[in-house]
């Protein structure tokens, strides 16, 4: 987390408002396996502090970054949507 910038305690809380429901434990497997997925996650928790967005639109925005960063990494755009798929449940 602080590599981006945030302190735990504040980046859950930006998690939370943002309306991002992952655990400790996934958000962990993102940050070493998944960087890129990582990233777009803080993207949005930062994006949602600035606009004040409510967790709708955050859980859309949050959709669309860590779709576009798994198709970056990905060779198969079906791979990446059930790659997302298998982060949501």
């Amino acid at each position: 987390m602080r590599e981006h910038g945030y302190s735990y305690s504040r980046f859950t809380h930006g998690q939370n408002q943002a309306g991002i429901v992952l655990n400790r434990k996934i958000l962990a497997e993102l940050a070493v396996y998944e960087p890129w997925s990582f990233k777009s996650i803080v993207d949005v928790v930062r994006a949602s502090e600035e606009a004040g967005t409510d967790s709708e639109q955050s859980a859309q925005m949050q959709q669309d970054l860590i779709l576009d960063r798994i198709s970056m990494a990905a060779a198969d755009p079906a791979e990446a949507k059930e790659r997302l798929g298998a982060y949501n449940s």
